[in-house]
């Protein structure tokens, strides 16, 4: 065999990595029928104001932040990372459903607690489904960077084909069908990706500890953490093994601004489209508003590696900040422009303020992780991301009922401080 060249069980992995690509397209086309919408949903069919509305996001990634770990270490806890992943995804969806059937004269503490069961419930879809795609780039013998080039296709099932549908269907359909139909999609689409994941291996093969230790060892950047993913396990809990990964400045200089990143991210998924709507943007255009985003989206997560590679992540992150900057002030001026279609080539940027901010968070986690809790640092990945979401929906929500525009002109400068 020629030296360097991939054995024949990491040939059959690499022949199964279709699935981890079916996966993403499944999942995030199917919650591009329900998340995106929720805050129109909640303007329209229930007549909640803006405050209400930032209330119920506040509650979602609030929710998502304190339960995401928790599903991650009992995978770990229990070894049933497949069944669990499938059990979040299907009870979740149909909890999501229910928001779309209840009364139009329900009130904000009914839907409130059906969000947060929504996402109590589906809070591992996400880092589960991570974990097995990491343990499927190792067990493959490739590259945690390759994690982007599998990642996309999530991008292209969200942006391409599920939110200009689910988008056709709220502008086609009557006030009293087209949210059933479009979450009732997302209920379809949720459990066939459930039954996907019952059957993809979360395991990554000892033998295969070493050579990925020497090769994160070859990062400078991740050097520091490489140590804690391959070495033996000491003779000490999961928590002590956790808390002294997390203690590390580096570790949690870096997430802290994954925290600020995503606290912007959840800026943008919150109030764009109620800020669309006030400009007089149809649905259309919000769901050719979520094409864009994964049109630049695809690319990046395809060229993550390279560009990470490239920048280092420290650099890589700071880019991120100024695009977010560059984003919101673009947000600010549109009223100014015209017109608010002006909103889909500033779109692009989402490439990468979500897709490059993502890549270096899943590379860096997985590298950081103690062996054997790898779902749990996974887990604590998305409690940072839902955390930082949490908090930016309530930042905004204020401001914003009082002067979008200036709102986001104001957090366009803060992203350049926090760059």
């Amino acid at each position: 065999m020629t030296p360097g060249a991939p054995t024949a069980p990491q040939l059959a992995a690499r022949a199964r990595m279709w699935r981890q690509k079916a996966l993403y397209f499944l999942l995030f086309g199917g919650m591009a029928c329900a998340w995106p919408w929720l805050p129109l949903l909640s303007e329209k069919r229930y007549s909640l104001g803006s405050a209400a509305v930032s209330r119920l996001a506040a509650a979602r990634t609030l929710t998502g932040a304190l339960v995401a770990p928790l599903w991650g270490a009992a995978a770990d806890a229990t070894g049933w990372h497949p069944r669990l992943h499938a059990l979040s995804l299907t009870t979740s969806a149909l909890v999501r459903l229910a928001l779309a059937l209840a009364p139009r004269a329900c009130g904000e503490a009914t839907l409130l607690a059906l969000v947060i069961a929504s996402e109590a419930l589906g809070a591992a879809a996400t880092c589960l489904a991570d974990g097995s795609t990491n343990a499927a780039l190792e067990r493959a013998g490739m590259p945690l960077g390759a994690y982007g080039r599998q990642r996309l296709w999530g991008a292209i099932g969200w942006g391409w084909v599920f939110a200009p549908l689910s988008g056709a269907i709220i502008a086609d359909l009557g006030e009293e069908t087209r949210w059933v139909a479009t979450f009732g999609l997302h209920v379809g689409v949720i459990f066939v990706t459930a039954a996907l994941a019952l059957t993809l291996d979360h395991t990554t093969p000892a033998a295969r500890r070493s050579a990925m230790l020497k090769r994160k060892r070859s990062d400078d950047e991740l050097a520091a953490f490489g140590g804690a993913r391959g070495a033996p396990a000491a003779p000490s809990s999961s928590a002590r093994r956790m808390a002294r990964v997390l203690r590390h400045p580096r570790v949690a200089l870096t997430y802290a601004a994954f925290f600020l990143a995503a606290s912007f991210m959840g800026m943008v998924e919150t109030y764009l489209f109620l800020y669309l709507d006030m400009l007089g943007g149809t649905t259309l255009l919000m769901g050719l508003a979520l094409t864009f985003t994964c049109l630049s989206e695809v690319a990046i997560f395809f060229y993550a590696e390279r560009i990470m590679d490239a920048l280092g992540n420290d650099c890589s992150i700071t880019f991120v900040f100024v695009c977010f900057a560059a984003r919101f002030g673009l947000y600010g001026v549109l009223p100014v422009l015209g017109s608010p279609w002006i909103v889909l080539p500033v779109q692009l940027l989402h490439g990468i303020t979500f897709g490059l901010f993502y890549a270096v968070g899943q590379r860096f986690t997985h590298t950081a992780a103690p062996a054997g809790l790898e779902a749990t640092c996974q887990g604590l990945l998305n409690g940072c991301v839902s955390g930082g979401m949490f908090t930016g929906a309530l930042l905004l929500g204020w401001p914003f009922a009082w002067d979008p525009q200036r709102t986001w002109l104001f957090f366009s400068c803060l992203a350049v401080f926090g760059g």
